[in-house]
């Protein structure tokens, strides 16, 4: 009796330890367990001790383990619960008893598996058989009671009978093997058995809980992904709904007189397909002598019960007497929201604190969660308001000096705002919160899914309306009946099914994945090799352009000063000509090293675009200057059409502005030998802030083949190779110009024909800084050949060429610098003798200095200068250094203007420069005109 009881306890107990194994390799949701030890226990012990007591003892163990699976840990017990139990009980017990007979007949020994023959048999036969049993009997009490579904039944029962029969291949031979008395089975064949076994059991349950892991962690990835997507979608939601008030802002002030019929019209058509706002209406600022006028008029207009009305204990009643009312006067859609028509928002403290705010702010201000007036249900919303302001006034002024309209204001219901996110979120358990934490944490939508333990929740933050939202997404249970952990049954499933031969399998499979690893650590530090010897590679290059820019600069200054000194000396014709192409070719060999620069700094993308107030004007005339002599010497025209009306300045970058009317007209006016060269400037739209341009560059010369042009703006680019032959140069010019105009945010085109000419096309848009941009004077601008265009008056031409029989280059005064004492020191001696006779050209008296030690002492002395240029590069003490020595001397030369007077262009070299306490920047080769600018500009 003892003895059976002690086999029956010791059964029961066994089953139940076994089946808490099982139960901790459960993959949920919708997945029994992968394996089921408790079955290959049961018949294992069955055949060793094939006793009443062992049947009873698996019973109890498995009704105790299906009875607290049913009732949720022994908490919710039920008779549907306490019958699947029994029902689940007594199939593991049929399933015990039919594969300890088939165990009897099919095998060779009664009690343990010695042969391979008897292993197929095991395998193949007794375990996927007698499994048949146990899950067909356990799947039906629970589809009766509801808890899997007749879809899914077929694979509740799959993998059911998948997990008992491996814990039959797996755990009845080892329960054989360890528990027999057969005396042939010693103990070391049996530790020989169990080592591998447990091995491999728990290198199965490595892979198995790390693929959990994984999975959790992927889950969480792609809940933080569809998070940040939807977060995303709402954002840009309440961004669209801010900008169609914007669009009634406009429609406002571009209308003398908006009827109720006008609003619902242009209200009709920006709304559709979109939901985001459950009302749109318009409130205009009304005086109390203005009540009756203005109700008068809505009334007119189809409404003859309109009247000002505001909220009252007793409902919507007709609103008291005010000095200032905000009546809503227009409200679209009308018939859902009709109960706010004519609702006083100034008798609701928390709308007029928002018409408040939006008027002294300028900006749209939304409410604090509100329950709309036509909201019935208690639904919370806000309502976002936007002031609007008569079409005239200016941008910047703000207070009284303003004329308020009214505003217009879109009422949001919260449902609305996130009504496609929430959807498609909760589809698949993701559960969304939604809180107004301006003023504390006030929830205005809360997902009725239930969070659960695992995951982070993913919160992102909403500015909208001049308030601050919190979205909060979560991770319900539902979100895991959506992503089924296939990988980890996998490798439960097919890991314990091939138990046998996993052992030497992980083994190659370690060192598969250690070469692996090794591998990949090998790339990567090559990886890490190569890209950190490519950025050494592109510093190096950086450095070569910079130090090679200098090399050049340094005896082109020399070439192109002594040059342009020997052209202002007495010459013969001859002289001058040739003189004056050797400078032409080293203008040349200039803009080729700066466009060598220029494309550099943009492949780098380290060519930043400026904002600063410039004068189109003074681009166009810098044209003219340059150009127009090359197209008389030439025999060419040149002509610029430019409008009347433009802007007197805008904001832009001027530099890039001009290099690209540069690259276009010098190609321009290089490619055309007969004919000419027109620069016409349009405007395409303006309004208040903005001007957009249109420069079209149009010549009569050589043209370009339309298979050519798809090809023209690439780098080192020309129209063919006999075209770098004839006329020269790089093919960077147009590579750079389109490049400086993406940057600006325009467009550049070029239609061509062969043999006919070219017209190139740049688009640009720019800020007006001013609101009345001044008319350009038509007549006698700045000594120039200016005549009308048309008889509309619309735009002034300046011709240039053929209507000039012989110019010459607009000379400066050969005073502009007289009077001045300059200091200039320079180390090098050729480029002291080009900075002092251009100087002195311009009237200037010079010092020399040798280096900044000489410069110091000159100072020191007492000697009185207007302004000191100073070259970068000297041995002993460079400018820069020479720049800070000056500004800590006593007195006021330490105030001096400071001009740096370098080959050193590079942007970081310029920075530099202003750093150290210098005051400009001049590059060389030395051009007079840029120096006498900067010289004349720094004195004042």
């Amino acid at each position: 009796m003892a003895q059976r009881l002690y086999y029956f306890l010791l059964a029961a107990l066994a089953y139940g330890l076994f089946s808490w194994v099982g139960l901790l390799l459960v993959i949920p949701p919708g997945f029994s367990s992968a394996i089921w030890p408790a079955a290959g226990l049961a018949l294992g012990l069955y055949i060793l001790m094939p006793t009443r007591a062992i049947v009873g003892g698996i019973w109890l163990g498995a009704f105790i383990v299906n009875l607290g699976i049913a009732t949720q840990g022994f908490s919710q017990f039920s008779l549907p619960a306490v019958l699947m139990a029994v029902t689940t009980g007594t199939g593991a017990t049929l399933q015990m008893l039919f594969g300890s007979w088939l165990f009897g007949r099919l095998l060779s020994t009664d009690q343990y598996i010695a042969t391979p023959h008897d292993i197929f048999k095991f395998v193949l036969l007794i375990s996927p058989l007698s499994c048949l049993i146990g899950s067909t009997i356990g799947v039906v009490p629970l589809y009766v009671n509801g808890f899997v579904s007749l879809a899914n039944l077929p694979f509740s029962w799959l993998t059911w009978w998948v997990g008992d029969a491996i814990g039959l291949m797996l755990f009845t031979p080892l329960i054989l093997t360890l528990l027999s008395t057969n005396q042939r089975l010693s103990n070391a064949r049996k530790l020989l058995s169990l080592v591998p076994m447990t091995v491999i059991f728990s290198a199965i349950l490595v892979l198995f809980f790390g693929s959990l892991q994984h999975h959790r962690q992927n889950q969480s990835t792609e809940m933080s992904e569809l998070a940040q997507r939807l977060h995303l979608n709402v954002e840009r939601r309440l961004r669209d709904s801010a900008n169609k008030l914007l669009a009634y802002s406009a429609f406002f002030q571009a209308s003398s007189y908006v009827s109720a019929d006008d609003f619902a019209a242009f209200s009709a058509t920006i709304n559709t397909g979109d939901p985001t706002f459950q009302v749109v209406g318009w409130t205009p600022i009304v005086h109390r002598i203005e009540r009756a006028s203005v109700e008068a008029d809505v009334r007119a207009q189809g409404f003859p019960d309109f009247t000002f009305t505001e909220p009252s204990p007793n409902g919507m009643v007709p609103a008291g007497p005010q000095d200032i009312y905000y009546p809503v006067v227009y409200i679209y859609p009308f018939a859902p929201n009709k109960r706010a028509f004519g609702l006083n928002l100034g008798a609701i403290p928390s709308r007029l604190l928002a018409l408040t705010q939006a008027f002294e702010q300028n900006q749209s201000v939304a409410t604090a969660p509100i329950q709309l007036v036509q909201e019935l249900d208690g639904t919370l919303g806000f309502i976002l308001y936007l002031p609007v302001f008569r079409s005239t006034q200016l941008a910047f002024l703000s207070g009284p000096e303003k004329e308020l309209l009214g505003y217009v204001g879109g009422g949001f219901r919260i449902g609305a705002v996130l009504r496609g996110a929430q959807r498609e979120a909760e589809k698949i358990g993701i559960g969304i919160d939604l809180h107004d934490i301006t003023d504390g944490r006030q929830p205005l939508q809360e997902s009725t899914l239930i969070a659960v333990e695992g995951f982070e929740p993913v919160t992102y933050s909403l500015f909208f309306g001049q308030r601050h939202y919190q979205l909060t997404f979560f991770v319900s249970e539902k979100f895991g009946l959506y992503h089924k952990d296939w990988t980890s049954w996998i490798i439960l499933t097919a890991g314990f099914l091939i138990a046998a031969l996993l052992n030497s399998a992980i083994l190659m499979l370690a060192a598969t994945t250690e070469n692996i690893r090794h591998e990949v650590a090998r790339k990567t530090d090559d990886l890490m090799q190569a890209t950190q010897a490519a950025i050494e590679a592109n510093a190096a290059k950086s450095n070569f352009l910079a130090n090679m820019s200098h090399e050049f600069r340094t005896p082109l200054n020399a070439i192109i000063g002594l040059n342009e000194l020997c052209l202002m000396t007495p010459l013969t014709a001859q002289q001058s000509d040739y003189l004056g192409k050797s400078q032409m070719a080293s203008n040349t060999l200039l803009g080729l090293i700066n466009h060598t620069l220029d494309y550099e700094k943009i492949a780098l993308g380290k060519l930043e675009v400026e904002t600063t107030p410039f004068s189109l004007n003074n681009i166009l005339d810098k044209m003219h200057a340059i150009f127009a002599i090359q197209a008389v010497q030439k025999g060419l025209y040149f002509v610029v059409t430019v409008p009347t009306a433009l802007p007197e300045t805008v904001l832009g970058d001027a530099l890039r502005v001009e290099q690209v009317l540069l690259n276009l007209c010098s190609n321009a006016v290089k490619f055309t030998d007969q004919g000419g060269v027109t620069v016409e400037l349009v405007v395409i739209t303006r309004t208040l802030e903005h001007i957009a341009l249109e420069l079209t560059v149009s010549d009569t010369g050589i043209g370009i083949s339309p298979d050519e042009q798809g090809h023209l703006f690439e780098s080192f680019r020309q129209a063919d190779a006999s075209t770098a032959r004839k006329y020269g140069g790089t093919g960077l010019g147009l590579n750079i110009s389109r490049q400086l105009v993406d940057l600006m945010g325009g467009e550049i085109d070029v239609h061509s024909d062969l043999d006919v000419g070219s017209q190139f096309v740049v688009r640009l848009m720019f800020q007006i800084t001013t609101a009345d941009g001044r008319q350009i004077d038509a007549v006698s601008q700045n000594g120039l050949n200016v005549q009308q265009s048309s008889a509309q008056n619309t735009s002034a031409v300046r011709v240039y060429g053929a209507a000039i029989p012989s110019a010459s280059p607009p000379d400066m005064t050969k005073e502009a610098l007289k009077g001045l004492a300059l200091l200039v020191v320079e180390d090098n001696i050729i480029n002291r003798v080009v900075a002092e006779g251009l100087l002195r050209s311009m009237g200037a008296e010079i010092t020399l200095a040798v280096d900044g030690f000489h410069a110091l002492e000159i100072l020191q002395s007492g000697a009185d200068f207007d302004l000191i240029l100073l070259d970068i590069q000297m041995p002993g003490m460079d400018g820069c250094e020479l720049a800070r020595k000056i500004r800590l001397l006593p007195g006021a030369v330490n105030e001096l203007p400071l001009i740096a007077m370098t080959a050193n262009v590079m942007d970081d070299d310029i920075a530099r420069c202003l750093a150290a306490g210098m005051d400009d920047h001049i590059g060389k080769p030395l051009n007079i005109r840029t120096m006498v600018d900067k010289i004349l500009a720094r004195i004042g």
